[in-house]
């Protein structure tokens, strides 16, 4: 059976995604029944496959792949012949005919990634709910608006009892409120705020936008929004506003069903400027909605007149809150956008502001996410600069709900595996947000109802809450750990933590690993005293002076340890075993004891290597 394995670098380097024209080192282990294997790529946005012979060489077969010269999806296999002339593929369930599951390898263009958004924690507000300096008043606002004057009363649930209408209670949380907590933010080590909507909007979620040009009035205005980002920036801190660019309110400028605004609207006439940006079937009363909502029609965003207002015009809505101190955009539902849509946003953005950063909502793998029936391009170089890391909350979720270990560190690695380096640190880490469950609701396991009202009133049981407490705080602590193997929350995108051994081995594995290191390290103690008295004729003063004391600190207390030394023809230089016990070799000063089976040492011009005989069915080996 052949072997490959596209996480390890003996079979595949570099590891996980790769830059346009990068040349990847491909080797399969392979039997001597085989004469010849090739690398089979179908590169999928060029819709063509590419064949690439693989080498003969020791143990199996290797060659070089050079990566495409643009943003691509490369999916791979192999196929082997054997000594009869028959061919068999290779994937990553076995050997068998040509539907063989492909490996995937993301190659992506090498741009610009701006690093603050990876330098500490990014803060998301809900402006309603976070602070205010003062009782809302709501009088002659947008829509049918009610004012609670008590911060602390409870929020309406479900639809008001006198207009029918869902979200219309305020708190009056304010720009000039975040900006007065700031301080507090900083030494919450905040880098980042991340603005649910702030633009004119008739509901307080606001992601049925109003005006794009204008702050909601509840909010503050213009000039407080240019404050807080000045004030933020003082204190290292940037400013990240959430689009929502694929449907507008009902009662918006642009739509005007309500009639509130004194432009014609899409609804009150053909005629409207707008009109053309949005899909009536009849008008006025039959038109597209996203997800089905009617107070929220959906946009064309292939229309040349919404996209010169909202990206492409000098005075668009993207160039204009750059310019008034934004540092970033948040795209809401990027799966319903149109690439080239994204694209042209990132663009204007650098233009803009070179270290502008462009994140995406996605709620999957985002290299090979497929939306709409259609493969999205998200992370190859030209729209996106990060995701929200939504596959690490339903990977820590699912495992702290008593899911397997193996399992999270599968997610884990297919994330770093399929994600270019850039995106990879600039996720969005997270355990929650306004779109989901509250994080202890979900982790408290107890069922939460479909139903938005029985929702709302739902409430885990004492039990279920304390369970809910300690899953918070391993989740807590996981996100902790993340943040100390990376330096960075977030950003981390989980990083490098193969390197770490945190996920990338089972409990055996690393205990192995730990247990491999320190047998090396008292082999090599052994190899450079043997070597030197036996072979050199040093005095063990001598060899001690230059080499430390013979004995290695933290080797194995019990189980049979012994070492062999063998020259290049494999002839014994020495034996020598310990029985278990008399904690062998071990040094003065103590250390850490370690149990372990029989061990062989054996030595190849002058390498050494300590292998466990009955763990790993090793008898002699060498050092790569």
């Amino acid at each position: 059976m052949p072997v490959f394995n596209s996480r390890k670098e003996r079979y595949k380097s570099p590891f996980g995604a790769v830059p346009c024209g990068t040349e990847v080192r491909f080797f399969v282990e392979a039997e001597a029944e085989f004469t010849a294997c090739v690398l089979r790529c179908y590169h999928e946005f060029a819709d063509k496959w590419t064949e690439t012979p693989l080498l003969p060489c020791p143990d199996g077969f290797g060659g070089v792949y050079t990566a495409p010269a643009e943003g691509e999806l490369v999916w791979y296999t192999f196929s082997l012949t054997g000594k009869d002339g028959s061919s068999v593929y290779f994937g990553k369930n076995g050997c068998g005919g040509d539907d063989r599951t492909p490996w995937q390898l993301t190659v992506y263009e090498e741009t610009y990634t701006p690093q603050w958004f990876g330098e500490g924690v990014t803060y998301q507000i809900f402006p309603d709910r976070f602070c205010r300096t003062a009782p809302p008043r709501v009088e002659g606002l947008l829509g049918e608006r009610r004012a609670h004057m008590d911060w602390n009363e409870a929020p309406m649930i479900g639809a008001d009892s006198e207009t029918g209408r869902w979200n219309s209670d305020f708190f009056g949380g304010n720009l000039k409120g975040i900006t007065a907590k700031l301080d507090y933010l900083a030494s919450l080590h905040v880098k980042t705020l991340y603005l649910n909507p702030i633009f004119e909007a008739a509901s307080n979620h606001r992601y049925d936008t109003a005006d794009y040009c204008a702050i909601d009035p509840l909010l503050g205005t213009e000039e407080d929004f240019t404050e807080l980002c000045r004030e933020a920036g003082k204190r290292g801190i940037r400013v990240m506003l959430d689009g929502v660019f694929n449907h507008t309110g009902d009662d918006s400028r642009y739509f005007n069903r309500a009639g509130f605004y004194e432009t014609v609207g899409a609804y009150q006439s053909p005629n409207s400027p707008y009109y053309p940006w949005y899909g009536f079937s009849q008008w006025p009363e039959e038109y597209d909605g996203w997800w089905g909502i009617k107070t929220l029609p959906a946009v064309n965003e292939n229309n040349p007149q919404y996209r010169e207002f909202i990206i492409t015009g000098e005075r668009s809505v993207i160039r204009r809150w750059l310019r008034l101190g934004a540092s970033g955009w948040r795209l809401d539902v990027a799966d319903e956008l149109p690439d080239d849509f994204i694209v042209d946003i990132r663009r204007v953005m650098e233009e803009e502001k070179a270290d502008a950063f462009l994140l995406g909502e996605v709620w999957e793998d985002g290299s090979n996410k497929i939306a709409y029936s259609k493969r999205r391009r998200y992370l190859l170089g030209r729209e996106t600069h990060g995701l929200m890391n939504y596959p690490l909350r339903t990977a820590t979720l699912r495992y702290l709900r008593g899911g397997r270990a193996e399992d999270f560190r599968e997610a884990m690695e297919t994330v770093r595996e399929n994600y270019p380096k850039p995106a990879f640190y600039s996720g969005l880490n997270i355990l929650g947000t306004h779109d989901t469950p509250r994080i202890l609701t979900a982790l408290g396991e107890d069922g939460v109802p479909s139903d938005k009202l029985e929702r709302a009133a739902y409430r885990l049981s004492p039990e279920r809450l304390e369970l809910a407490m300690a899953r918070l705080k391993m989740a807590a602590l996981l996100l902790t750990v993340l943040l100390l193997c990376t330096c960075a929350v977030p950003g981390i995108g989980i990083l490098a933590l193969n390197e770490t051994g945190l996920y990338r081995q089972s409990v055996e594995e690393a205990y192995l690993e730990y247990i491999r290191g320190h047998a090396q390290s008292y082999g090599d103690n052994i190899l450079h005293h043997s070597l030197s008295q036996d072979l050199g004729g040093a005095t063990p003063e001598m060899t001690e002076a230059f080499y430390g004391s013979f004995h290695y600190y933290g080797v194995f207390n019990w189980g049979k340890v012994g070492y062999t030394l063998r020259d290049e023809s494999s002839q014994v230089i020495e034996y020598r075993e310990m029985p278990g016990g008399e904690k062998a070799g071990a040094g003065a000063g103590g250390g850490s004891w370690c149990s372990v089976p029989s061990w062989q040492r054996t030595v190849f011009s002058g390498t050494a290597c300590l292998f466990p005989r009955d763990r790993l069915g090793i008898k002699e080996s060498r050092l790569p």
